[in-house]
């Protein structure tokens, strides 16, 4: 090629630049096996494109492809028609390679080819809208949203430690089939106490109360107990009863009323 039919690059600029991440992967396994420029041209967009998006889950429709006329100048096509194939070709490559994940949804205008990259959020996302748990929206710019009838253990973790993608949502239903309810909320409820929001710690808080509620298990009871008749010399557990219910709403109890309780 002769260099008056080459376009030049003038040099990346001094200063700070924008980071595109792309995976080590791609370049150890993925780009090796690509033979086709089309295939690579619309696999390292896609690195781009995702990465100007916000939020937990993202995609691209086969619009935000066929719009970008830099992408679409880059194809090479002398006509419209052969930058159009060009463009699908590359597309219908990277699926087949299996580096997209391609679904078929109902936007606004009929059916919406969506395009994950295939990583674990996309794995997720794609398996998620194929459950049901993904609706089409009225607006093809966000063609999707969560189901808004959803247990309560997700409305429980999305007000109090953030938001909710497929993979949490997927945790938070096999957490729902393993531990109690009332378990999950106070897990919940401590890692809001303790400023620790991340579902790994609440995790682990349900996973040792599972161990040491085991079967067999026992528990201890480290508690003031109050006599059944309080005399002169049961002060000290009166103040501290005294003291449980104006600070914190609680009280003492006397033996019976623990062994009632804890066989509650």
């Amino acid at each position: 090629m002769t260099g008056s039919s080459m376009q030049g690059f003038a040099g990346f600029p001094d200063g700070k630049q924008r980071i595109t991440p792309v995976p080590n992967l791609f370049f150890s396994d993925l780009l090796p096996a690509i033979d086709n420029l089309a295939e690579m041209k619309v696999t390292l967009y896609a690195f781009w494109a995702l990465a100007q998006r916000e939020g937990a889950v993202r995609y691209l429709r086969l619009a935000d492809f066929t719009n970008d006329p830099l992408l679409f100048r880059g194809m090479g096509g002398t006509t419209i028609e052969a930058g159009v194939d060009a463009l699908m070709d590359g597309i219908e490559r990277a699926v087949a390679r299996g580096t997209f994940l391609e679904v078929t949804v109902e936007g606004a205008s009929g059916q919406m080819d969506l395009y994950f990259l295939n990583t674990q959020k996309g794995r997720a996302a794609v398996e998620g809208i194929e459950r049901g748990e993904w609706r089409p929206m009225p607006d093809d710019e966000q063609p999707l949203s969560l189901m808004v009838e959803r247990p309560n253990i997700f409305v429980l973790y999305e007000q109090n430690i953030g938001a909710l993608t497929p993979i949490l949502a997927d945790e938070l239903r096999d957490a729902e089939q393993t531990y109690p309810p009332a378990w999950i909320e106070e897990a919940i409820k401590l890692a809001v106490t303790n400023n620790v929001r991340r579902w790994r710690y609440i995790q682990a808080i349900l996973e040792r109360c599972r161990t040491a509620l085991a079967p067999g298990a026992r528990l201890l009871v480290l508690e003031w107990i109050v006599p059944e008749r309080v005399g002169a010399g049961d002060a000290a557990i009166v103040g501290t009863d005294l003291n449980m219910l104006v600070m914190v709403g609680g009280r003492e109890r006397t033996e019976a009323e623990y062994r009632a309780l804890l066989a509650s």
